[in-house]
């Protein structure tokens, strides 16, 4: 069975989180940095290009590898990077081509391996639940 916990044992743990500042802060608070957030909505309603300010943003705290698995690298990315300035975060900022889950799974069990991952998009990425939670 497992380890119940007492609210004042939970309220005192410490939970490394993303200080997000500004209009991040403000949508966003303060999350946790362990986590998937999940981006949703019609086609071309602005869902990679958000991903990809969210990059930007998550770049500040640690190392963002982005696997373009929808886009690849072709042309409407590389603009979506040039209207976030992604140049700038050059070093921080990775960029995976259509990278298969299996490879990506490798890749985070190497040392210093990106502190957070943005797939483009889910349904590329061919996993069942199980999988996912694998990859979680």
């Amino acid at each position: 069975m497992a380890r119940a916990y007492s609210a004042s044992e939970v309220l005192a743990k410490k939970v490394p989180s993303i200080p997000f500042e500004g209009r991040w802060r403000e949508a966003f608070g303060e999350p946790g940095r362990a986590g998937v957030w999940l981006i949703w909505g019609q086609s071309a309603n602005g869902k990679s290009s958000f991903a990809m300010q969210l990059a930007r943003e998550l770049c500040k705290y640690g190392k963002v590898a982005y696997n373009s698995l929808e886009e690849s690298i072709g042309l409407s990315f590389q603009e979506n990077m040039e209207r976030c300035q992604m140049g700038d975060v050059d070093g921080r900022f990775l960029i995976l081509d259509r990278e298969s889950m299996e490879d990506l799974n490798i890749r985070l069990k190497k040392q210093r391996s990106p502190d957070f991952i943005i797939i483009d998009s889910l349904q590329y990425t061919g996993l069942n639940y199980n999988d996912y939670k694998r990859l979680k």
